[in-house]
């Protein structure tokens, strides 16, 4: 295997210092990243890890798995061509989807390419459960996002509500998933997440919320359907570089990784 990662921020940092020590065997061979970021980048990198800017120059240094940690303009920008190369791509910036033409153009390059589209779990938990759950009969799934007000600046929280001066916590926006990962594409990446693995973005309801006492960002999703149902809730904590991303996605790429370079996988 050897493995490319698009986009060098606060996920994609991290990656380059786990992928190494956690599973060299995938083989982290190139970063592509923006050419005015090169310099910087040359300093933190391994020497040994090539620096492009461009899908086309993924395609030369020959890499097979490519993971996407950019966001919404750079998967669409990498995606479609890597995958008609039969590159497989690995998505983090999942809410991108939500896009119905983004959706169906990377489903198409990757048929096209004989290539597989990879969803990591991300921030998210239980998405096995929701799998099967959909497969058993799914009629319902309801999920709600707290965080602290400051996980919501720059965002367009900001005029829903003022989240400088909220003394209780408040649900500032209720949406289908397809709209909140549209809307929120730095916050809604759990809510996609969700959505695909249960009953779709339109049938999926969202609850945003900002609340000044939380010190963690909570993500609980409830499900109903022939099975029973279904809770979880998660108090996850963000990266220290990013208060908008979760500590666990970056490990959650990492487990995906391992699921395809180990004899054992764990679903």
């Amino acid at each position: 295997m050897k493995t490319a990662i698009i986009g060098c921020g606060a996920i994609g940092q991290r990656l380059c210092e786990l992928v190494p020590q956690l599973v060299p065997e995938a083989g982290l061979a190139v970063v592509a990243e923006r050419q005015e970021a090169h310099a910087a980048l040359r300093e933190r990198l391994d020497s040994r890890v090539l620096l492009v800017s461009s899908p086309d120059a993924l395609i030369e240094a020959g890499v097979t798995l490519a993971i996407e940690c950019a966001g919404h303009a750079a998967l669409r920008g990498y995606g479609p061509t890597l995958l008609r190369r039969g590159i497989d791509l690995m998505v983090v910036s999942v809410g991108a989807l939500a896009d119905a033409p983004t959706e169906t153009l990377l489903h198409r390059a990757a048929v096209d390419g004989g290539s597989q589209i990879r969803i990591p779990s991300g921030a998210a938990g239980g998405l096995d459960v929701l799998t099967s759950a959909r497969l058993a009969g799914l009629e319902s799934v309801a999920y709600r996002c707290v965080k602290p007000p400051a996980a919501w600046q720059g965002t367009p929280a900001q005029t829903m509500v003022a989240l400088e001066s909220l003394s209780e916590s408040t649900v500032f926006y209720s949406a289908s998933a397809r709209e909140a990962a549209r809307l929120f594409p730095q916050n809604a990446n759990f809510a996609a997440s969700v959505a695909l693995a249960g009953v779709g973005f339109d049938n999926t309801t969202v609850e945003l919320c900002a609340d000044p006492k939380a010190t963690r960002n909570t993500h609980s999703v409830h499900a109903k359907g022939v099975f029973g149902d279904i809770a979880f809730q998660i108090n996850g904590i963000s990266l220290a570089t990013n208060a908008k991303t979760s500590l666990l996605t970056p490990y959650s790429v990492v487990r995906m990784l391992m699921n395809l370079c180990r004899p054992v996988a764990l679903a």
